[in-house]
Order: structure tokens, then sequence, then C-alpha cells
């Protein structure tokens, strides 16, 4: 019905490092780098893309950290990239934050009324 996009509305998290002696709650049991990340995403879905209107949040992933940012944020790992670039220290990830309920109510929407 819709041609495929070019381009998709991205947010990217360029940069986000925690010092190894607060990584895995070291230090009174915070885990920082897991707080930082749910309120950026937070932030993020709440108060930029209501706004501004953007699909995903991107960002590259170390290799080591890949299944932290899939298992505790549900991230997905572009595994194209990976076997198109196997000697890269970093991973393209993305979470979509489509709102589920909205885009539903988009649709039924279209489908009463017409795409016009």
């Amino acid at each position: 019905m819709f041609p495929e996009p070019k381009y998709i509305p991205s947010i990217e998290i360029a940069r986000l490092a925690v010092s190894s002696s607060w990584q895995n709650g070291r230090k009174d049991n915070l885990h920082l780098g897991t707080e930082l990340m749910k309120y950026i995403i937070t932030f993020i879905k709440e108060e930029i893309s209501s706004k501004v209107g953007c699909r995903f949040i991107t960002l590259h992933a170390l290799n080591d950290k890949v299944s932290w940012y899939s298992k505790e944020f549900c991230f997905e790992s572009l595994a194209d990239e990976k076997a198109e670039n196997p000697d890269e220290e970093t991973q393209y990830m993305c979470l979509d934050i489509t709102d589920n309920a909205q885009r539903e109510e988009y649709y039924e929407y279209v489908r009463k009324n017409g795409n016009n």
C-alpha cells in the first residue's frame, strides 16, 4: 500500500560510557548504566518522539555489550552488518519505539476513512 521509505526518522545515542568502578552494581548496588539507559529511553519516548516523530533509537554497541542491550532493553542487532564487517568492534543496533496502540488507532482511522 505504501512505498518502502528510504529513511526512517531515528535518534542515535552517540556516546554512553560508565566508569568500570561503577559497572555491574559495584558501588551501592547501583547499576548506573542500566539506570542511565532507562532514563534516556523514557525521555526520548515521552519528551522527544512525541514532538518530532521518530521511529527508532539507534546506537553502535561494543561487541561485548550487544547481549546487554538486547536483554535489558530489547535492542535488535542488525546481523547483516556484522556479517559484512566481521572485524568491526561495534554492532549497529536499533530499538523500535513506536506506540503500537497509537499506530493501530491510525490504521483503524485509515480503514474507515480512506487515505485522505
